[in-house]
């Protein structure tokens, strides 16, 4: 979960072709390729009528609320939480 990689949201243009994404958290960024950090578990990603991206993330356990996130480009959404 700290992999590069992961716990992002990707933005990849609809009309690339033949793109390898690098586990490279510099090449991400540098590249424009990372549009929010932090999250976990995102699924069903949807755009409402003013263009806002929202995703809903799976709970840890049954009694645990789930979320409904606002995604906005450039945003940490605290996992894995940074400390210090």
């Amino acid at each position: 979960r700290e992999a590069p990689l992961t716990a992002k949201i990707l933005s990849i243009p609809s009309d690339t072709t033949d793109l390898l994404l690098l586990n490279d958290l510099n090449f991400l960024k540098e590249n424009g390729f990372v549009y929010a950090e932090g999250t976990r578990n995102s699924f069903s990603l949807a755009f409402d009528g003013d263009g806002n991206l929202f995703g809903t993330e799976n709970a840890g356990d049954r009694d645990d609320s789930e979320e409904l996130n606002w995604l906005q480009k450039g945003n940490h959404y605290g996992f894995p939480w940074l400390i210090g």
